[in-house]
C-alpha cells in the first residue's frame, strides 16, 4: 500500500512540475548537405493555456537569418496525464511544414558535431546569472578536438526593468584555427530588446558539416518562468 501510495505521490509530483514549469525541449532538426541551412525546432506544455505547443524555425547561415517562411508555429489542445510526452505537437507541425524541409533539403540525420554543451543548467548558478542588476555576459573558451580549433564566444546581455522586464544582447565570437589563423565575428542586435526576456543563456555550439558553419543556440529565460529558444549562426570564411 505505501509503495502505491509513493508511485501516486511522484507522479502526482512529477505532472505539477510538467504543468508549472514550462521549460521548452529543444531538438535539432538538421542541416541541408552543404551546411547553408539550418532547421531546428521545441515543443513542450502550457500549463496555463492547458495545450501543448511547438515552433520550427528554418535558418540561412551564412545570412543569419530565417528563410522565406522559415518560421512556423502551432498550438493543440492535449490533456496531459503522467507519463506522457507532448512531442506529437513538434510531428504534427513537421509535418504540415513538409515542403520547407524539402525545398531547402534539410535532412534529420545531418545534425552536425556538438562542440560545446552547457551542463549546468540551474538558473540560479553564478555560472548562469548576470554579474549585476542591469547587465552581465558569460564567457566560454573550449576546443574542438576533430579539428584543433579553439573557440572563444563572449555572450554581452542587459536586462531592462518595466512591465514586462525586457533585455538584449549580442556576442563575441572568434575561431582560432590549428594553423594560427584567427577568424572574429559580432553576432547578433545589441540593440533590439526583446519583450518579457530576462536573461540569456549559451546553451550549445554546433558545427556544421564541412566544418564551414557555426551555430549558437541560445536560451532564452522569460519572466514567468518560461524557458525557449534561438540561434544565431555563423559562416566561417
Amino acid at each position: 500500500m505505501r509503495r502505491v501510495l509513493l508511485i501516486a505521490f511522484i507522479l502526482l509530483l512529477s505532472l505539477s512540475s510538467l504543468l508549472a514549469g514550462d521549460r521548452a525541449e529543444f531538438v535539432n532538426l538538421g542541416f541541408s548537405p552543404n551546411g547553408n541551412y539550418f532547421m531546428f525546432g521545441f515543443y513542450g506544455y502550457d500549463g496555463e493555456a492547458h495545450r501543448s505547443y511547438s515552433e520550427i524555425y528554418t535558418v540561412d547561415v551564412d545570412r543569419n537569418l530565417f528563410v522565406p517562411k522559415g518560421v512556423s508555429k502551432g498550438s493543440y489542445d492535449y490533456t496531459v496525464v503522467p507519463g506522457q510526452s507532448v512531442e506529437g505537437a513538434l510531428f504534427t507541425l513537421l509535418e504540415e511544414n513538409a515542403s520547407i524541409r524539402t525545398a531547402y533539403s534539410i535532412e534529420y540525420l545531418e545534425t552536425g558535431r556538438p562542440v560545446y554543451i552547457r551542463i549546468d543548467d540551474d538558473p540560479e548558478s553564478p555560472d548562469n546569472m548576470v554579474s549585476d542588476e542591469n547587465s552581465g555576459m558569460n564567457n566560454l573558451e573550449f576546443k574542438d578536438f576533430v579539428t584543433g580549433d579553439l573557440y572563444s564566444l563572449q555572450l554581452k546581455q542587459n536586462s531592462y526593468e518595466g512591465i514586462p522586464v525586457s533585455s538584449t544582447f549580442s556576442l563575441d565570437f572568434s575561431v582560432r584555427s590549428s594553423d594560427g589563423l584567427v577568424q572574429t565575428y559580432n553576432i547578433g542586435h545589441p540593440n533590439y530588446k526583446r519583450s518579457g526576456v530576462e536573461k540569456y543563456n549559451i546553451d550549445r555550439v554546433l558545427v556544421g558539416p564541412g566544418n564551414k558553419s557555426v551555430i549558437i543556440i541560445l536560451a532564452k529565460f522569460y519572466d514567468n518562468g518560461n524557458i525557449r529558444y534561438m540561434v544565431e549562426t555563423v559562416k566561417l570564411k
